[in-house]
């Protein structure tokens, strides 16, 4: 009997792990000038795909709620205290409109103006994404968290990339490239400035494909000498992600 009973509560522990996973949700009547936001989604499926594909990037010990809501700010934010991601759709509108106007000054196509805006989008999961792994998997961390989350980011948009979106680092530029003023707020944030994690991204991607994205260095105008440190840091980061995340951090499709 005491042997039934340990098999039973070993099932269950089983099968609350099998069932922790990313979930999302999203909220299908926000304020009018946000309604749109919320028929893109529900037209593009995003909510379903991006819980599929987090699912294949990491198992967690908890779930995760991933939820695109109106939240009468601008904002993207893991809240460690209920394991809840929320992706605002006023942060979708003012993505929108600051990588729209960027592309008018840059002549951008409407292709390439959303797939930057997609690829921010990502992105931004990504890093918020990073919050949630370093929390749940009580991952060490020597430094700002958010630096960490944006090294995750760009490691998942180079090796984990959205079916048919191969853009988040394009768009993490698109996003930081349209960013706040400098201010002692901005100086005191705990994110570093939109300048440095821009050049940051650049230098990241370059460093793990200086061919593909040999034009970044000129684009942000990298210092030459941070260039020639590049590949060195994205090696750093490339062997750190998978040693920090363990067995938590599944293999790529039909890698075994």
């Amino acid at each position: 009997m005491f042997r039934l009973f340990i098999l039973a509560i070993a099932l269950a522990i089983a099968s609350g792990q099998a069932r922790a996973q990313f979930q999302t949700r999203f909220q299908t009547d926000p304020p009018p000038d946000l309604q749109r936001w919320a028929d893109m989604l529900r037209k593009s499926n995003m909510p379903k795909s991006t819980a599929f594909l987090l699912n294949r990037i990491a198992a967690i010990p908890r779930p995760v709620m991933v939820s695109f809501k109106s939240c009468g700010h601008v904002n993207a934010q893991y809240d460690p205290g209920n394991d809840e991601l929320t992706f605002c759709y006023e942060l979708f509108s003012d993505l929108g409109e600051r990588i729209t106007q960027k592309a008018r000054e840059g002549r951008a196509t409407p292709e390439q103006t959303a797939a930057a805006l997609g690829g921010a989008i990502w992105f931004i999961l990504y890093h918020e994404v990073g919050h949630a792994l370093f929390h749940q998997l009580n991952v060490p961390l020597l430094g700002r968290e958010e630096d960490s989350a944006d090294q995750l980011a760009v490691w998942l948009a180079i090796h984990r990339p959205p079916p048919g979106l191969d853009d988040g680092v394009i768009g993490a530029l698109s996003f930081f490239a349209t960013g706040s003023p400098l201010s002692w707020d901005r100086l005191g944030d705990e994110h570093a400035l939109d300048q440095q994690r821009l050049q940051n991204v650049a230098c990241w991607a370059y460093g793990a494909d200086p061919v593909r994205f040999g034009w970044l260095p000129a684009l942000v105008n990298l210092p030459e000498h941070r260039q020639g440190r590049c590949a060195t840091e994205w090696k750093k980061i490339d062997d750190a992600v998978p040693r920090l995340l363990g067995r938590a951090l599944k293999q790529p499709a039909g890698r075994t």
